[in-house]
């Protein structure tokens, strides 16, 4: 059965690379997207900075991507990319905490949300591959590296509940309230990214393009040295390409007698 699977798969994808019309040209071009960021973490506090949360495990939060690409075509049906570009990776990580308090000689649970808003940006260089499946559609993979340019942080611990009573050891409602710097950053951020794109010409002679296309970014590293957090995105965008092999058709020589 399994066998039978791998031969009607193979048949396939060789059907769909016979359909192909138009091959991969040279071309350059400019990307864009929309971030949607999902943060995977396992530590209690950033280094150095106080903080009584007993374990983050989770976050989410919005950014973008825009940059410049070459591409070179290794095949018909496939071609190498390279990718400049800014990346946003930002996220907040938020944790509720039960604990016991003692009001009016009554026991009662109060809420403590732990909030940590992580505003990380990264300069990206990305080496991909894409291959034309048939006319527009492509599958694209690669690795992307990127250094980070902005690793700031703030943070705080609120009383949520009890809603209307009750404070802090400070005589407030919240606490451990801190911004800067996230220390014992890593220096390079390695994702795998995965992604499918749609070819739509505009204009005639089909050098110029505009791509919807959508990657899955999965990162291979932590971000920072000592603690488990890693960042994996969903980028959703567009890019324009002109095809710089494009030859214009020679022009008419005028009879002579």
């Amino acid at each position: 059965m399994k066998k039978l699977i791998v031969i009607m798969a193979s048949f396939i994808m060789l059907s769909l690379i016979a359909f192909a019309q138009d091959g991969i040209k040279r071309g350059a071009g400019v990307y864009g997207s929309f971030n949607i960021n999902m943060h995977e973490t396992d530590f209690s506090q950033l280094p150095n900075v106080p903080n009584c949360c007993p374990r983050f495990s989770s976050g989410e939060g919005n950014g973008f991507s825009a940059g410049l690409f070459y591409e070179l075509p290794l095949s018909d049906n496939l071609s190498g990319q390279l990718r400049l570009g800014f990346c946003s990776i930002k996220g907040d990580l938020s944790e509720i905490e039960n604990e016991y308090i003692i009001y009016n000689d009554q026991l009662e649970t109060a809420e403590i949300e732990h909030l940590l808003t992580a505003d990380i940006s990264a300069l990206t260089f990305g080496l991909y591959s894409r291959f034309l499946v048939i006319e527009g559609l492509s599958l694209l993979a690669g690795v992307n590296a990127g250094f980070p340019m902005s690793k700031k942080y703030t943070q705080s611990e609120t009383l949520v509940k009890p809603v209307n009573y009750g404070v802090f050891e400070n005589g407030r409602r919240t606490r451990n309230e801190s911004e800067g710097d996230i220390e014992g950053i890593s220096s390079l951020f390695l994702f795998l990214d995965v992604g499918i794109s749609y070819d739509i010409p505009l204009n005639k002679r089909k050098s110029l393009y505009m791509s919807p296309e959508i990657f899955y970014s999965f990162m291979l590293n932590d971000v920072l040295k000592d603690e488990n957090w890693q960042i994996n995105s969903i980028r959703i965008g567009l890019n324009f390409r002109y095809s710089i092999g494009y030859e214009f058709a020679s022009p008419l020589k005028p009879e002579t007698d």
